[in-house]
């Protein structure tokens, strides 16, 4: 079941060509180099990560050695969803 409402938010950080938008900005100042940047540009992890996400919620009354099938099954349609949703 999917809820329409339900959405979340991983983080909301700009992430340079990715974002459209301005999203907020986290500064990191290198005492090193002297060099100020983005948590963004420096993390590899936030342009690999989506900003946004659904809720999907699965509810079943089966036996419990059935839950790995219906598991499966539920990750193969999310899979098959990515993108669309």
């Amino acid at each position: 079941m999917s809820d329409l409402e339900a959405r979340g938010t991983l983080h909301k950080f700009y992430v340079k060509d990715v974002d459209e938008e301005l999203g907020e900005e986290f500064p990191i100042f290198d005492r090193v180099s002297g060099h100020y940047s983005r948590l963004s540009e420096e993390s590899k992890v936030f342009a690999k990560l989506p900003k946004r996400f659904r809720v999907i919620r699965i509810y079943a009354d089966v036996p419990k050695e059935s839950l790995p099938t219906y598991r499966n099954f539920a990750a193969e349609k999310a899979r098959e969803f990515e993108g669309v949703i």
